[in-house]
């Protein structure tokens, strides 16, 4: 028992790390060096299309992920060149390879976030009060997401250097490699089962599609807050402290968020649950456009960083639970939606900002995301019916 439990330890610091490498750090990192990038010139169209490209190479390295096969020494060789392609964005300044970069680190990170849960899951799934540890190992995207809020105002020091910025984090990603090797407990195998795929029944097919939707309106509502919100306070500049403190919360309120969504889900259900997360999300992005003050704007990025990726495990874990036979399908189309709309999300976002006040952009997640929880109330009603 007390091997298996540092087998536990082993596995969930492993995956919790590589989370925070692949997707705390090399995805989101953008958020808060972004400022620094714009006050150099990058412009807000340019902006959002790095943004998309990074989640365009995302959408596709998850659909690979599945079909790749995951290994201990390939899991890690990706989290190291994640690192690389953070590092070299701050080595250039060519919009082609910034683009390229992003979307390679994109790619990665979805391969990556793919085979953390194929390597990791199987082993937490064994431990005693299973769904805490998976919440923990989920809890590495919120780590991450501090961790960049909080390093890269050092890294660019005073003179405010977005290269230096990049090249630090990056050498943060490779670092967690190196950790992440050491952990990894090389002979832990877990197999695992696939369900044989049985017919949808209409009802089965219209929750379906009511689920999707609500997860791909997720995926288009909540980029628009992560992407953005580092960058339009600091222009606005009426905050009287560094806006990437904002993201250092939002990280704050993820790290233990999946484990409190588990938590909740537990007493009530993962369908009741969802629903409130994704209440509690919509206030949260909305608050920035109702006040400047900073109490509520770190309000506003706890409730943001504690209901993202509960958002994401829940519904994962509830397609599982609802549409047993063909989990994997399920599965790849949610992922496929989610990618979708962080894609559009972005893009979004850069020409309402063309036209509209900052506030318009969170208004218009806001309002996106509290569709998303419309759908989740229907959902929840089909269940109730079939």
């Amino acid at each position: 028992m007390e091997r298996m439990m540092r087998v536990y330890i082993a596995a969930a610091a492993a995956g919790f790390l590589a989370l925070a490498a692949l997707m705390g750090i090399g995805r989101f990192a953008y958020t808060p060096i972004l400022p620094l990038m714009e006050a150099e010139g990058v412009g807000e169209l340019k902006a959002g299309w790095l943004a998309s490209a990074n989640y365009i190479g995302y959408f596709l390295g998850a659909f690979a992920g599945g079909s790749l096969m995951a290994g201990r020494l390939r899991w890690i060789t990706v989290v190291v060149l994640t690192g690389l392609t953070v590092l070299l964005m701050g080595l250039t300044e060519s919009s082609v390879a910034w683009s390229l970069l992003r979307f390679t680190a994109g790619f990665l990170g979805g391969v990556g976030f793919v085979w953390t849960a194929g390597l990791i899951l199987p082993i937490l799934q064994r431990a005693k009060h299973a769904p805490y540890w998976i919440g923990l190992l989920y809890g590495g995207v919120g780590f991450g997401i501090f961790l960049s809020g909080f390093a890269v105002p050092r890294f660019a020091g005073a003179e405010e250097a977005w290269e230096a910025a990049w090249i630090g984090m990056g050498l943060l990603v490779c670092i967690a490699a190196v950790v992440i090797l050491l952990l990894y407990p090389k002979q832990t195998e877990a197999k695992s089962h696939t369900a044989s795929v049985q017919p949808a029944s209409d009802g089965d097919r219209r929750r379906e599609r009511t689920l999707y939707t609500a997860y791909f309106l997720e995926g288009f509502g909540y980029i628009i807050f992560a992407t953005f919100i580092v960058s339009i306070l600091a222009g606005t500049g009426g905050l009287d402290t560094d806006p990437a403190v904002i993201w250092m919360f939002v990280g704050i309120g993820a790290v233990p968020s999946c484990l409190f969504w588990a938590w909740i889900g537990a007493r009530v259900t993962k369908q009741s649950a969802l629903i409130w997360a994704y209440a509690a999300q919509t206030i949260g992005v909305l608050i920035p456009a109702l006040t400047g003050n900073l109490s509520l704007l770190l309000v506003s990025a706890v409730l943001f960083g504690g209901t993202f990726m509960g958002i994401t495990m829940m519904t994962i874990s509830l397609a599982h639970e609802e549409f047993p036979g063909k989990r994997q399908k399920a599965t790849g189309n949610l992922t496929a939606l989610y990618g979708i709309g962080q894609v559009l999300g972005p893009l979004a976002a850069s020409a309402l900002l063309l036209y509209a006040a900052e506030a318009v952009v969170f208004v218009t997640a806001s309002g996106i995301l509290t569709a998303a929880g419309l759908l989740m109330i229907a959902f929840r009603r089909q269940n109730k019916s079939t």
